[in-house]
């Protein structure tokens, strides 16, 4: 069961390693999350109308891709940089702006959530350490910034963490790049809260990795093109079922390679 939309997983689903269930419709009174793309200067005039919504009780998240200043990345700032900005930027939230991040104690960590879900923190900066396992039903505000570091199924993960009552709530893909493939690419989150879509274009973008291997991402061992036809991947899982039911011995990658190279030939080779 995975609620993330892994290219990988998609592919081993279509080739039969396992049986799939679509769930495509969301709990009954959940709305769809309203996903924009924004510049910095265009996040900092969000501040009254973020402001307005804490005080109606709802909570934000604003997440951020690294727990510590990079040389290499110095367009991105560490969480703790991000902890001290929304300080500055929400000085009326004094005291109730908290900071999360995984190099923290886990005791420190479980304090941390406490006071957010109490209420006692009420916007909480953090990296993707919240991506699983947090369901705090007055969280509907998220901004991530420096989005275009993370991919589609890790941006899905994280927008998961809001709308998760009937309060409609708001992500904001925050980046300096609204153009090219990574406007393209985070466009999609935009477009859409299908899982299932963003997972397809995840596979067109960074690939599948191997079926037959442990590559999480990158080219294929099969080609895109076989991937994408359901049509053509059904009946290969139709044909499998029927060689295995009439020989049985063959399961198992080893016996069925070696029956496919006894029946085809020099057609594998």
């Amino acid at each position: 069961m995975s609620a993330t939309p892994i290219p990988r997983s998609m592919a081993l689903a279509f080739f039969g390693e396992f049986d799939v269930s679509v769930i495509d419709e969301m709990p009954m009174g959940r709305k769809s999350i309203i996903t924009k793309i924004v510049s910095e200067k265009e996040y900092i005039k969000l501040r009254p109308w973020i402001i307005e919504k804490i005080n109606k009780g709802e909570k934000v998240f604003i997440v951020t891709p690294l727990i510590e200043e990079s040389e290499k990345l110095e367009e991105v700032k560490s969480a703790t940089t991000e902890f001290e900005t929304a300080k500055d930027l929400f000085p009326e939230l004094e005291g109730r702006i908290g900071l999360l991040h995984g190099k923290m104690r886990p005791k420190e960590k479980e304090e941390v959530m406490n006071d957010f879900k109490t209420g006692k923190i009420c916007l909480l900066v953090s990296t993707t350490v919240i991506e699983v396992g947090i369901d705090i039903p007055e969280a509907t505000i998220m901004v991530i910034k420096n989005a275009e570091r993370f991919g589609l199924s890790q941006l899905h993960q994280l927008r998961g963490r809001i709308g998760r009552s009937d309060i409609q709530s708001y992500c904001f893909l925050e980046t300096k790049s609204k153009s090219g493939d990574i406007g393209k690419r985070l466009k999609a989150m935009e477009d859409t809260n299908d899982g299932f879509k963003l997972a397809e274009l995840d596979l067109q973008n960074r690939g599948a990795g191997e079926i037959l291997g442990t590559m999480q991402s990158g080219e294929s061992d099969i080609p895109l093109e076989i991937l994408s036809d359901l049509k053509f991947l059904e009946k290969i899982q139709d044909a499998a079922k029927r060689i295995l039911e009439k020989h049985p011995h063959l399961e198992g990658l080893p016996g069925l390679k070696k029956y496919l190279e006894e029946k085809m030939g020099d057609v594998l080779a």
